[in-house]
């Protein structure tokens, strides 16, 4: 978890505007409620570049990483 939320905290500083997708695995951990929330207080600010999915089962990783693919809407 720890190491999740470095990561999203370091993209979403950085000084170029991006879209950060996270793609959770059926995580059993508390990710999917930290990311809900952390997701909910950026929506709150009218601030959109956080994506946060998460399938209910571990599906792989070409499947992790075409369902953010498919959920990015940057280019």
């Amino acid at each position: 978890m720890d190491l999740l939320k470095r990561a999203v905290s370091s993209a979403l500083q950085q000084t170029i505007p991006c879209e950060v997708v996270v793609v959770d695995e059926g995580s059993s951990d508390r990710t999917q409620s930290y990311m809900e929330s952390l997701c909910a207080q950026y929506y709150e600010r009218g601030e959109y570049g956080l994506v946060y999915h998460r399938h209910e089962s571990n599906k792989g990783h070409a499947a992790t990483v075409n369902t953010g693919v498919k959920k990015a809407t940057g280019t």
